[in-house]
């Protein structure tokens, strides 16, 4: 087995913390369509101010984004801010590709303050990620 810390001056490589990443990635995500799903069918169920919708959609996208850094930098074990802003600007621009396929238009400042709070939730998991202690069995 290779030691590839050696190799690359102390640091791991890119393609270590590509795994992590695509899988909070997939974690995130779907714990946000989860909790979009849950959102839908208390609107449908209650009827919600459309102030609180939006309220509702953020909180979804960023718990989502909070569950993508945790288990990146939960896998990864290191560089857990970097890994939840790389979660954070993935699935803030995933959000974006769905919004301007759907409604064809930018909302200014508004949907920078969403994204930055998707982002500050994926950083906060990703630092709660690599600071969990580990489970230990008992025997």
């Amino acid at each position: 087995m290779r030691d590839t810390s050696a190799e690359n001056g102390g640091s791991l490589g890119f393609h270590h913390y590509l795994k992590p990443i695509l899988f909070g990635l997939v974690i995130g995500i779907l714990v946000s369509v989860l909790s979009f799903v849950g959102c839908a069918f208390l609107m449908v169920s209650r009827d919600i101010p459309q102030s609180l919708v939006s309220m509702l959609a953020v909180a979804s996208a960023s718990m989502g984004g909070f569950f993508a850094g945790f288990i990146a930098a939960r896998m990864a074990h290191s560089k857990g801010l970097l890994l939840g802003l790389i979660c954070g600007l993935v699935i803030s621009a995933v959000i974006l590709i769905a919004g301007l396929s759907v409604m064809r238009q930018l909302l200014g400042i508004t949907l920078l303050i969403k994204f930055l709070m998707i982002i500050a939730a994926s950083c906060l998991g990703g630092v709660i990620g690599v600071n969990c202690k580990k489970r230990r069995r008992k025997s």
